[in-house]
């Protein structure tokens, strides 16, 4: 430990206890000066205290990655959090290999979810009604890497958050995972009485719980929640109003709990349900510095590709998990290249709103690629225009 600290630490060791401290449970609670900093050490050696990139170069600088945290996402139904989420977390999969516990109970049953984080990951869909329908090898072989990363719970099994976390904690010391998502939060059985009525001391007692839980476990934690409240605003247009940390059902306490707090928002809903804009916001960010910062007013901008049931990000235009950007990555460590210099890139539209439209598969996808990221290519077979 650093010099003056021991010092101290033993100088103290003469004082004697008041006669009115109990032994050993006060004596417990208290973190000494040589366990900090035998931690403060270690981190300073091992521990990187920034977070990881999510790889969407739009939405890094403003959320990223950091094991011992807990997320928080809300919005309002079909406008995309729990799709956003699971990219996210199937980006990171691909390009760095994490792992994941998913207890997803409106995602069930599991074949379904699986099946939808094997079409973002081929970029193709398994609708035998689809022309642009992935070979069932692609599917076999997607499926095989994707159920190596995604771990499933049954939600039958598991109803609330006393009975889940020790399921999570199986998955993760079992399978060596990174994180874990919980969507939604409300799916999970809670009886107020035990908090003597009251919905804030419930929620207050179980994120302590969950807090606790992802920081000794080295988790990153995810958390999808519904909004509560009026979802339009009470003007002559009646708007779909975005919500915030304080719109979900006890909002003051998730907003003072969590870590931070992200909110996924289709702002063209009700006039256009074809256009697929989603922005994306970080209401709140606890370390502002080493995760991200909170987002402008007007968010960021990013667009779902129904086609290859994929997002797509306007720095890139494309998405993350094109082959063309996850061979940029492979080679130069990261997907974003400048546009000027040895390291020029083609320049690429911001998006492909005819593709959307359409639901046409993604133009990036080069067939014949070299790389994937299991260590095959991914061939995607021709189809009558020659397109792929």
């Amino acid at each position: 430990m650093p010099p003056n600290l021991q010092r101290f630490t033993t100088q103290a060791s003469h004082l004697g206890a008041p006669a009115y401290m109990p032994a050993q449970p006060a004596a417990e609670a208290l973190l000494t000066g040589e366990l900090v900093w035998e931690q403060m050490e270690r981190a300073w050696h091992q521990e990187d205290p920034n977070g990881r990139p999510t790889h969407f170069p739009s939405i890094t600088p403003y959320w990223s990655w950091l094991p011992d945290e807990v997320t928080v996402v809300t919005g309002w139904p079909g406008h995309g959090k729990s799709e956003l989420m699971l990219q996210l977390m199937l980006t990171k999969s691909v390009y760095d290999n994490w792992k994941w516990a998913l207890y997803v109970p409106e995602n069930m049953p599991a074949h379904r979810i699986a099946t939808k984080l094997v079409q973002s990951y081929v970029g193709r869909t398994a609708n035998f009604k689809s022309n642009y329908r992935m070979s069932f090898a692609q599917f076999e072989d997607a499926a095989s890497w994707v159920l190596k990363h995604f771990h499933l719970v049954d939600p039958r099994k598991a109803a609330t958050l006393t009975e889940l976390l020790p399921v999570l904690r199986h998955a993760i010391t079992t399978y060596d995972l990174q994180g874990y998502l919980i969507d939604p939060w409300n799916s999970l059985a809670s009886n107020l009485r035990d908090y003597g009525g009251r919905e804030d001391e419930m929620l207050r007692a179980q994120l302590n719980q969950l807090l606790d839980f992802t920081e000794d476990l080295h988790q990153c934690g995810v958390v999808c929640a519904h909004p509560s409240g009026d979802a339009r605003t009470k003007d002559k247009d009646m708007t779909l109003r975005v919500p915030d940390q304080y719109s979900v059902s006890g909002g003051r306490m998730w907003a003072n709990k969590v870590d931070n707090f992200l909110v996924v928002h289709r702002p063209y809903a009700d006039d256009d349900p074809t256009n697929t804009a989603v922005d994306f916001y970080a209401r709140k960010i606890k370390q502002e510095g080493l995760v991200g910062m909170k987002t402008p007013k007007e968010g960021v901008r990013l667009s779902y590709e129904r086609g290859t049931s994929r997002y797509l990000d306007p720095k890139l235009g494309h998405a993350p998990l094109d082959v063309l950007a996850r061979q940029r990555y492979q080679q130069h460590g990261t997907n974003l290249l400048s546009t000027t210099g040895p390291a020029q890139q083609q320049a690429l539209p911001d998006y492909r709103h005819d593709a959307i439209r359409t639901g046409s598969p993604n133009a990036f996808d080069d067939p014949t690629a070299t790389w994937s990221p299991h260590g095959r290519p991914i061939t995607l077979p021709s189809t009558p225009n020659g397109n792929v």
